[in-house]
């Protein structure tokens, strides 16, 4: 059986994290907003490609997200998606386009978010997630 699963959480909750941890354990897909739109930066879409809004340093608009994310999942045997979606709107397209076995919220306190992201470092070139002091990069402003 394959398992659809939704994570939510603000930003440092930890649904990238978790999410890993559900993928592996489930054996099934790990589908990241920013994976896919990496994995995904020249695809045309007719409002352009995600590429054309990143390198603006604006947000990719939700019609070119949502196409995306929809690929992503029509080729996943099941997921684990966190990223996604970030609006209601976003929401509402993805309840047309696939169900969902579970939603999990992750709830965590201000004051830990704010420490989990201050600390936080991402790699430009890969996208690998580092923390200063939980989990920092094996040679410093190196990130493998």
């Amino acid at each position: 059986m394959s398992h659809r699963i939704l994570l939510l959480g603000a930003p440092g909750a930890g649904k990238g994290t978790q999410s890993a941890k559900l993928a592996d354990e489930y054996g099934v897909e790990h589908v990241t907003t920013g994976d896919a739109l990496r994995a995904n930066k020249d695809m045309e879409t007719e409002y352009g490609t995600p590429r054309s809004f990143m390198e603006a340093g604006e947000l990719v608009p939700d019609p070119v997200v949502n196409e995306i994310v929809e690929a992503a999942l029509a080729d996943a045997d099941g997921f684990v998606l966190d990223g996604y979606p970030r609006n209601l709107d976003q929401a509402e397209y993805l309840s047309e386009i696939t169900d969902l076995d579970a939603v999990i919220l992750l709830d965590v306190d201000d004051e830990v978010l704010v420490d989990r992201l201050t600390g936080r470092r991402v790699c430009d070139d890969c996208g690998a997630n580092f923390h200063v002091d939980f989990q920092p990069p094996e040679e410093p402003g190196v990130c493998a």
